[in-house]
């Protein structure tokens, strides 16, 4: 890693059911799992979008919202692949939360 960073621009959201089909947005807090251990959080507004600086790198996204809980406590939500950072450039991830 050169230590340049790259731009990570994502959604964290919702996969609701039949019911109430589609992707809703929500609230709670992203983190950025780098290969090399390094773990980036930010809070994520209503809507549920985020923009985070990070340096160049593999990471695994992690979501947590408190609109999503089992039992009263809140449960991950994973992007479906790892996000690959290069330097310089805006990628795109959506943190998904999958509902019933």
């Amino acid at each position: 890693m050169t230590g340049s960073s790259g731009t990570v621009s994502g959604t964290l959201k919702l996969e609701a059911g039949v019911s109430l089909a589609g992707f809703h947005g929500l609230p709670g807090t992203v983190s950025l799992v780098g290969s090399h251990g390094v773990t980036h959080t930010i809070n994520v507004g209503s809507d549920g979008k985020f923009l985070m600086h990070v340096p160049a790198g593999t990471y695994t996204a992690i979501g947590k919202s408190p609109r999503y809980l089992t039992d009263g406590t809140e449960m991950p939500c994973h992007s479906r692949s790892p996000i690959v950072v290069q330097a310089g450039v805006t990628s795109t991830i959506t943190v998904v939360c999958e509902g019933m």
